[in-house]
């Protein structure tokens, strides 16, 4: 217990105060609106079987140029959806472990969207959804679904298959 005492000691002494991120407010104001919020996407993507059937998704590959219409995030929006920086942080290892060896990197999207899932998601007729396939780093046999809901302009709303449930996530 000493060694604890002193040890404590020294990072009091020396260690620099940690303090909050300027953004530290505004992510906290997204998690607490967004805490008790309806999860719509949950519904839809139980409700239509999305996070088990393939046919309304499409792979998408940046070379072969159908990723024109993909909504852009400036570094600072980017946080805000990942209500914070770790996972923007992790990006590059994530990346390393789910890219190919042709450098392809599977991404799919469902740009049509029927009327019954478009009136369940929202009223633009813009709406399309994106789902990746992630690799847990804990587990080597599970996988995780994560789905978008996007505007072509903007993103609507995030969630992560967690074996039977989602969770939203934004």
């Amino acid at each position: 217990m000493k060694d604890f005492s002193v040890a404590a000691a020294l990072i009091n002494a020396f260690h620099h105060l940690i303090e909050d991120r300027n953004d530290a407010g505004e992510i906290l104001t997204l998690i607490n609106q967004k805490m008790y919020s309806r999860n719509s996407l949950s519904t839809v993507v139980i409700n239509n079987n999305l996070n088990r059937r393939r046919t309304n998704f499409q792979q998408i590959n940046v070379d072969d140029n159908n990723v024109s219409d993909f909504p852009r995030l400036h570094y600072n929006e980017l946080i805000l959806v990942s209500l914070g920086t770790y996972q923007i942080k992790q990006a590059r290892s994530y990346y390393s472990e789910h890219i190919r060896a042709n450098g392809s990197f599977t991404i799919e999207v469902c740009r049509e969207v029927d009327s019954s899932l478009l009136r369940e998601l929202s009223t633009e007729n813009s709406v399309w959804l994106l789902k990746g396939k992630i690799q847990s780093r804990h587990v080597g046999r599970k996988i995780y679904f994560v789905l978008f809901i996007f505007w072509s302009t903007a993103l609507l709303t995030v969630g992560t298959q967690y074996y039977n449930t989602i969770a939203i996530v934004m």
